[in-house]
């Protein structure tokens, strides 16, 4: 995790905090700095008023009597006050006695009013109720200046010490207490990620990031256990749909042998309804779609002068588990035409329930001969019997003669 990369916390953490304290720091020096100019402008005023009313006071006597003497020791006494640059004693129009700082020769009253850099006052002398002269005195405000730099400059440097020092100290601490475990579980997740749900993830810390580690730890435990349990279902799934496709394609195999039986097969439940049956079955024989197959009962389908019979040896199959064979009527699609037909029928439990399985086959034109053999058979019969009644005669020649 880079310091220096802008889209970091960390960045964004020390960046704010610095400038947080910056802006505190810049409030704190801006007051401090005002209060200590504040309180140098109120001393230079107060500087300036005392010697102007000392002016006044001290300079009335001596203007008076004319003590030019006393009046330029007044004037030389004002400079012993360091920020005093100018001073000048008149009476009248005459000047008594006018003093420049060394850095500021030749220079008149009026240019150090006109300038900001000196603050200006300039006092009548009175003597007895009368203006006798005056005095001006000029006072320089280098000192305000120079404090400002000095505590601008103080202010500077004990600012970026004190930026740098929060900057380590941040740098250090969220390192090893915030952005190190971070960073861990930063490569951590970095490693899911890309795959490796085995990645170590460390829960040592015991602070709000161990937590927030142990959560994470214990939502790739979940998850993990939800692939599996998910890769298992999926698994399942899979199976069934190969098992039902398996089954599909069973049951086709299954239709097309049944449909390939020359004649018809069918199923039966308890009841005698149908549960399975082929083509031919259940167009020639009930003719009635596939969806209302499960509807018909297979002794609709047997011509009445059959149904004890045919009936019976369905409920010897079903009660009784035999096999039956027996030949029987069946109207086709509901009759009156039928076709003659023998019928097997077979029991198969299936869940612990009897079904009746069976095939018929159609014997119409075998019971059409048999007929047609009796019929032949009966009529032989009756001439046998006919010619048993005959008398016979041999003629002469040795032949036989019906008399």
């Amino acid at each position: 995790m880079n310091i220096f990369n802008g889209s970091s916390i960390r960045h964004r953490f020390i960046f704010t905090l610095v400038s947080v304290v910056v802006f505190i720091f810049l409030i704190f020096s801006t007051t401090i700095i005002y209060q200590n100019v504040s309180t140098i402008e109120t001393q230079l005023d107060k500087q300036l008023l005392d010697a102007s009313n000392l002016a006044e006071k001290s300079l009335s006597s001596a203007l008076w009597q004319y003590n030019h003497d006393f009046v330029a020791d007044f004037i030389e006494s004002l400079f012993l006050y360091e920020d005093i640059v100018f001073a000048k004693v008149l009476s009248g129009n005459e000047v008594i006695k006018e003093r420049n700082n060394s850095g500021f020769p030749e220079k008149d009253f009026l240019f150090f009013q006109q300038s900001s850099r000196f603050s200006t006052k300039e006092t009548n002398i009175h003597f007895a109720g009368e203006t006798i002269g005056k005095i001006q005195i000029a006072l320089t405000r280098d000192r305000i200046k120079k404090t400002i730099l000095h505590n601008t400059a103080i202010t500077t440097i004990f600012m970026l010490l004190m930026i740098s020092a929060i900057i380590s100290m941040i740098y250090f601490i969220s390192k090893r207490y915030i952005f190190g475990p971070l960073s861990k579980l930063e490569n951590s997740a970095a490693e899911i990620a890309g795959g490796d749900w085995d990645a170590d993830i460390d829960t040592s810390g015991t602070d709000e990031i161990g937590n927030l580690s142990k959560t994470f730890d214990q939502m790739m435990k979940n998850l993990k256990a939800t692939t599996a349990s998910r890769d298992e279902l999926e698994r399942e799934i899979r199976e069934r749909i190969q098992a039902q496709e398996a089954k599909k394609q069973e049951h086709a195999l299954g239709n097309t042998i049944i449909d390939s039986i020359p004649g018809t097969f069918y199923m039966l439940d308890v009841n005698g309804r149908y549960v399975r049956w082929n083509t031919y079955q259940r167009d020639e024989i009930v003719g009635k779609s596939e969806s209302r197959m499960v509807d018909a009962n297979a002794i609709d389908t047997i011509h009445p002068d059959d149904h004890q019979i045919i009936s019976s040896k369905i409920a010897n199959v079903l009660k009784n588990g035999m096999e039956e064979t027996v030949e029987g009527r069946v109207l086709l699609r509901g009759g009156p035409a039928f076709r003659w037909f023998l019928m097997t029928g077979r029991q198969m439990i299936i869940n612990g329930s009897p079904f009746l399985i069976g095939t018929g086959i159609d014997i119409t034109e075998r019971k059409l001969m048999d007929d047609k053999l009796r019929e032949s058979e009966n009529r032989f019969r009756d001439i046998t019997l006919s010619m048993a009644d005959w008398i016979w005669e041999v003629d002469k020649d040795g032949k036989y003669t019906y008399v």
